[in-house]
């Protein structure tokens, strides 16, 4: 692949120029990708040609490839639609200078080729290395991945086995509630019932009180009545025996009396 800058002779040669060039070259061909360096954003202003032109050539020495996003945070101001055309002109500016230059000698070319092959080398080494950092992460992204599954699945089991553990301590609340509400009702009812029984108790100790002079009294009378009676009943059996010692006196003077 040849390589061509512009130069004026070996002894004038700017290494610094052919080492942009040559980047250049590298760069609108593909074969380097440099991670953007991003700057602090600076105050609006307007983006000019010789500012993109200069920054596109510091990003070049500096080995990033002058993109447009390069640009813009190299800068710091501006949009991608105003950097565009100029970048463009920039590129364009560069192909002309490249093709109207003289080729390198044999030795500079080896060891601009040695160069790039070194580059690419170390690209691809870096890639690479990237590349497997990448998988083994997405290994552990998915072993996580996997983790993160059972342990949320684990959560949905513990989240159904609470929602129906709520719902059964709901109805058993509920439940709750009508017994406390029958409960209530018959408490309300058993106070009722109880102040009626008070009320009867009541009415019937005044009963009892109003009573229990009369059947003292009443008590009394029979006690008297069952005296009398008892009095009676000694005065009759005493008449009895009496008339019957007559009966039988007379009973032996009759036997007595009667002849032999």
């Amino acid at each position: 692949m040849p390589y061509e800058v512009a130069y004026t002779s070996l002894d004038n040669v700017d290494i610094n120029t052919v080492l942009v060039l040559y980047r250049y070259y590298l760069d609108i061909n593909g074969d380097i990708d440099i991670n953007l360096i991003r700057r602090p954003h600076m105050t609006a202003r307007l983006v000019t040609k010789e500012i993109v032109f200069a920054a596109a050539n510091k990003l070049l020495a500096e080995g990033i490839r002058p993109s447009q996003r390069a640009i813009l945070n190299e800068i710091g101001f501006g949009s991608m639609a105003t950097i565009s055309p100029l970048l463009r002109e920039w590129r364009n500016n560069a192909r002309d200078i490249a093709a109207t230059s003289q080729p390198l000698p044999a030795g500079l070319l080896r060891e601009l080729e040695s160069l790039q092959r070194n580059t690419e080398k170390a690209i691809r080494a870096e890639c690479a290395a990237d590349l497997e950092d990448a998988r083994d992460s997405e290994q552990l992204l998915i072993q996580e991945n996997e983790q993160l599954i059972g342990q949320v699945a684990a959560m949905q089991a513990e989240l159904q086995a609470a929602r129906e553990a709520a719902t059964t301590a709901q109805a058993q609340l509920s439940q709750l509630q009508t017994d406390h509400v029958a409960l209530k009702s018959e408490l309300v009812s058993e106070r009722s019932n109880l102040a009626e029984l008070r009320i009867e108790l009541t009415k019937a100790s005044l009963r009892i009180d109003e009573t229990i002079p009369r059947l003292v009294q009443e008590l009394g009378e029979c006690r008297e009545q069952l005296n009398i009676a008892h009095q009676a009943r000694a005065d009759a059996e005493l008449k009895a025996a009496v008339a019957q010692e007559r009966a039988s006196g007379l009973e032996q003077r009759l036997t007595a009396s009667q002849p032999s």
